[in-house]
């Protein structure tokens, strides 16, 4: 392509005149000083010392693909809410005195149950899971006695009119109603205890979950009924075996969707690999660390690959278009000259995300401050790969040009283009700087409205089994998951004495008059009116014999002076469930005032759960409001400027702000799945702020006023940042076709991030800059000509 004299004549004198070892210090002019800077340096070493260095990265990488088989899921439930206090310790308390309650299938039966047919399935089904060597019990209405002491739901020979008999029975028996039969008689639960005798590991409960399946396609596969699981193990199975294929789906298809754009971008295959490059080896060597050091991954750490990929991706994309920029040098000469211009950047963008990421750390909750630090961990290695791989690779491989490659009359049309936008936003920068400052106030605003949440059943489709079986669940036994009240009394009282089950009849009274619970189950649905009136020997003995041996265990310990109240919990999610359990806690403190020799606690998973993953968002949104606090600590000492420290919150702070927004529009709460694109938020938006601000702040040193500099930064930074949310916005997109509601939520959160913080360093911050620094400039060329008109 012909290029125009001049520009041919310009450039080679660029690369004449440039030493990369040698920088002119703003201030060093007045002393005839030159000093070598730190980055110089760095270029210098590493193009003189290519082979070692890529002998060393590929030693890395080999090291990191070992350590990549031996990560692992973590597939124990408990461990990424598990908290180090007075709760969590309670409840574990709890799973070794009664038994966890998080360990339990349950199958809803629903159709027509009264029947012979039925009947032989049922006990066919109960008979085969009960010799299975994982199952400790299984309780259904086999259970619950009838008449002559025989079960309740009669045998597969009997006549149709006792089935209706027993169907009667069943609606206003004191166990079997609201427990394991729905008022109308329709809907059956049998609820399948498992052995626990270690961790509850995906690879432990998978294959009893699959034999489950089996049994229940056995007996139940040829009947009117429907037969659908569900409970905490089913959830479990169910996230856990899709995790590793939806982790493994979106991040290659989302790989695939970045790598055909920046194709697109770029019009070069050569120039793509060596910008994905950087950032894939970041990710390569954060999983390979993570594997050594025995770090798994969780429901948390899954969007992991994808943040260290994003903060990585943007570095490498300003390198490149630094690189290509550069005309008629060598390609060691343009990459030279790539990092020594933009290693500060790089090193200061690393530098906030890792203070950012690392603040995570100060979590309560141990699997945010895992996720906290192999993020931090990503970001600094995302630094190496993009200062090494990048500039190496473009000094060996012949790239195709950049601008230089252009016809004259393209670059102009470009350049007039670019140059459009930066007039349009200058000479409008008050009314958008005023227009910033509200839209931040009332994003703010609806942040502080968004109230925290999780639903059990949130990582599944809404279409699943388990969420059809759950929602019946709440609907004809008022939930399927239950929350145990531990009654604790003195050595002078004892499980039978009157007081006793006065105290546990009015827990009861106040459990039935608070809609959000279920029924509940107590020793006194197994203690009529009539036992109660013997003595308290006879009394104990004929109830101790009356009670089922299963839920004996479960519910009564006269040797520890305690006993359970259970009751339903519905799927409606934490926030919809908190305030009435902290009204029970609140009532369960005022009877133990009334009841002087009674302790009273609330426990359990769904409680103890739902209150750390709540502890989870807070702990994930207290540390990013941290992290945005140390960015702009950070980035007023480096840049040595407070006006741009302080100029620089609202671009870093506005994608965050802009999807809290778009959570208060569209009425969802805060959840781990967007709160964890909170980190992306600002790893992206602290990325493209700070090279916008070191090439506005090198333009003002070059001697350009405020909108000449911001129009130079706009046309120089504002392509990398256009071809970075393109691509990154296309690799999150790939993730809105998970299956997993979470995981595509997540997605176009992520996209919506991506275009709300090239807004925020395109639109605000140059409108902020010329508005505020403008400003000063103006004022002080006014003073000055006043001084000269006074002095003439």
């Amino acid at each position: 392509m012909h290029l125009q004299p001049e520009s041919l004549w310009r450039n080679h004198q660029a690369c004449l005149t440039f030493d990369p070892g040698l920088t002119t210090h703003p201030d060093s002019s007045d002393r005839g000083k030159t000093s070598l800077h730190l980055s110089e340096r760095y270029s210098h070493f590493l193009l003189r010392r290519k082979n070692w260095f890529l002998a060393l990265l590929a030693i890395a990488t080999l090291l990191a693909a070992a350590g990549l088989t031996q990560l692992r899921f973590d597939g124990e439930p408990r461990e990424i809410f598990k908290q180090g206090d007075k709760e969590f310790a309670l409840l574990e308390e709890y799973f070794e005195e009664f038994g966890p309650d998080d360990n339990g299938i349950v199958l809803i039966l629903d159709g027509e149950i009264f029947n012979s047919a039925f009947a032989e399935a049922l006990r066919g089904f109960t008979r085969d899971v009960q010799t299975l060597p994982d199952v400790l019990s299984v309780l259904s209405l086999l259970d619950v006695p009838g008449p002559n002491e025989e079960p309740l739901l009669p045998s597969p020979d009997c006549e149709p009119a006792l089935f209706e008999q027993a169907r009667a029975l069943a609606q206003v028996h004191p166990f079997a109603s609201g427990h394991l039969v729905s008022a109308n008689g329709n809907t059956i639960l049998v609820t399948i205890e498992l052995v626990e005798d270690g961790p509850q590991t995906m690879n432990r409960v998978a294959p009893i979950y699959e034999e489950l399946l089996q049994l229940r396609e056995k007996w139940f596969g040829q009947l009117s009924c429907t037969a659908n699981f569900t409970g905490s193990i089913p959830v479990r199975v169910e996230t856990l075996a899709s995790l590793p294929k939806e982790f493994f789906v979106t991040s290659s298809l989302g790989a695939l969707l970045a790598m055909l754009v920046a194709l697109g971008l770029f019009r070069s295959l050569s120039v793509t690999l060596v910008v994905a490059a950087g950032p894939g080896l970041a990710v390569l060597w954060t999983l390979g660390l993570m594997g050594w050091i025995g770090l798994k991954i969780d429901g948390i750490s899954i969007p992991l690959p994808a943040i260290v990929f994003v903060v990585a991706f943007a570095n490498a994309v300003h390198i490149m278009i630094e690189i290509r920029r550069t005309r008629d040098c060598s390609r060691s000469e343009a990459a030279r000259r790539a990092i020594s211009l933009l290693a500060t950047a790089c090193v200061l963008t690393a530098l906030t995300t890792t203070i950012g990421f690392a603040s995570l750390t100060l979590a309560e909750t141990g699997s945010v401050q895992r996720f906290g630090l192999a993020t931090a961990a990503g970001s600094i290695l995302g630094l190496i790969s993009n200062i090494t791989i990048v500039p190496l690779l473009a000094s060996i491989i012949r790239l195709p040009g950049g601008r230089a490659t252009r016809p004259p009359e393209d670059e102009g049309e470009s350049r007039e283009s670019l140059s459009l936008v930066t007039r349009l936003v200058t000479s409008l920068s008050r009314p958008l700087s005023v227009l910033t400052l509200i839209v931040t106030a009332v994003l703010i605003w609806t942040a502080t409205q968004l109230k925290s949440d999780i639903v059990w059943t949130e990582t599944l489709p809404v279409d699943s089994e388990i969420n059809r079986a759950s929602d019946l669940s709440d609907e004809a036994f008022g939930g399927v998951m239950q929350v145990p009240i531990i009654v604790t009394w003195d050595q002078s009282l004892s499980f039978s004495h009157p007081r006793t089950l006065e105290l546990i009849a009015k827990i009861q009274t106040l459990l039935k008059a608070d809609p959000t619970f279920g029924p509940s189950l107590s020793i006194l649905n197994f203690m009529p009116e009539s036992l109660r009136a013997l003595p308290a020997g006879a009394r104990e003995q004929i109830f101790m014999q009356a009670m089922p041996a299963t839920l004996s265990a479960r519910m009564l310990k006269p040797d520890l002076r305690r006993t359970v109240i259970n009751v339903r919990l519905p799927n409606k999610g934490a926030a919809a469930t908190r305030p009435a359990v902290k009204a029970l806690q609140k009532d369960l403190q005022n009877l133990e005032q009334l009841y002087p020799g009674f302790s009273l606690h609330v426990t359990g998973s769904a409680v103890i759960a739902a209150e750390n993953m709540s502890n989870v968002i807070r702990d994930l949104v207290r540390s990013l409001s941290f992290a945005s606090i140390t960015v702009f600590l950070v980035l007023t000492v480096a840049l040595r400027s407070l006006t741009l420290g302080l100029l620089s919150v609202i671009p870093n702070a506005f994608p965050l702000l802009f999807n809290t927004g778009l959570l208060y529009y569209l009425d969802k709460p805060l959840q781990i799945s967007s709160v964890l694109t909170f980190s992306i938020c600002l790893g992206i938006a602290v990325d493209d702020t700070i090279h916008f601000l070191i090439r506005f702040i090198r333009e003002r040193r070059e001697g350009a006023d405020v909108r000449l500099a911001i129009d130079r930064s706009f046309r120089t930074v504002g392509v990398a940042l256009l071809i970075t949310t393109a691509v990154i916005s296309s690799a999150f997109l790939a993730a809105t076709f998970s299956s997993m509601p979470g995981i595509s939520f997540f997605g176009w959160l992520a996209c919506s991030a991506m275009v709300a913080a090239l807004i925020g360093d395109l639109i605000f911050l140059p409108a902020l800059l010329n508005w505020v620094m403008g400003r000063k400039e103006r004022r002080r060329r006014e003073r000055m000509q006043r001084r000269k008109g006074l002095r003439l």
